[in-house]
């Protein structure tokens, strides 16, 4: 038999080049129809949290702690944002905390995650004044978690605390 070489057409550089230019514009139509159908499908929301100003000696119970965020900087120095859920309604509320507040919140999280804890956290939890053993009177955040993790059942989210997400 007689080895004869076939005769194929090679692809030059330059084609192949421009063949994966063209599949890169195909794939990235096809990214815009999906993402642009996917926005009409799913328009973002978020939800739109009431302020929590909590009272000094008032014991609050039952509230669940979703989950913190340190280190905002305010008007009045560095604070802590701690989003939590009113027990009586499901309200979405945002409590904002500041100076030795913010170290006692963290503490109180940290030795529940060290327990092998998770958010959320039903806490009931306490603002108030406290005496340091120099004399100097602070403030203090008080806390203790009842239940955390899957334990805890989010309530749904009221339907007036949806806002559509602005572009």
């Amino acid at each position: 038999m007689v080895n004869c070489p076939s005769k194929k057409r090679t692809t030059s550089k330059n084609e192949m080049i421009k063949m994966a230019k063209n599949d890169i514009e195909n794939f990235l139509a096809e990214l815009t129809d999906l993402n642009a159908a996917r926005a009409a499908e799913n328009k973002p929301t978020f939800i739109e949290r009431d302020t929590l100003k909590p009272e000094f000696d008032v014991l609050y119970k039952d509230y669940i702690l979703e989950g913190y965020t340190p280190g905002i900087e305010g008007n009045y120095g560095v604070n802590t944002a701690v989003r939590m859920v009113e027990p009586e309604n499901g309200r979405r509320v945002t409590m904002w905390l500041s100076g030795y507040t913010c170290e006692h919140l963290e503490s109180i999280v940290n030795a529940v995650q060290n327990d092998g804890g998770s958010f959320p956290m039903r806490m009931d939890f306490l603002l108030h004044k406290k005496e340091s053993s120099g004399g100097r009177t602070y403030n203090r955040f008080s806390a203790i978690v009842r239940e955390n993790g899957d334990a805890v059942e989010l309530p749904a989210v009221p339907e007036d605390q949806y806002a559509e997400a602005s572009e």
